[in-house]
């Protein structure tokens, strides 16, 4: 178990997950998310394990707004700004 090691990570991350996921509970992807200090959490109603397929363009969306959020001024691939989202996106 490396769960007290996530403290150690700084590095913005991304924690996306769906409520359906069989491996990856809700509950794990929030303990997760809280424990990583820069971390941000993104949770899809009803979404499995392959969230890149299933929601696409929300994945998509969500991911440029992270990265705009922590990198600031990245355009979206549709060629507008993304806005900035709080610590739980979505």
């Amino acid at each position: 178990d490396t769960t007290g090691r996530l403290g150690g990570i700084f590095a913005p991350t991304l924690i996306i997950g769906g409520t359906e996921d069989p491996f990856f509970s809700e509950s794990i992807l929030r303990e997760t998310a809280e424990k990583i200090p820069d971390a941000a959490l993104c949770v899809y109603d009803g979404a499995g394990h392959g969230i890149p397929k299933e929601r696409k363009r929300r994945y998509e969306d969500d991911t440029l707004a992270f990265l705009n959020d922590r990198l600031g001024g990245l355009s979206g691939s549709r060629g507008q700004m993304v806005s900035s989202r709080a610590k739980e996106m979505g």
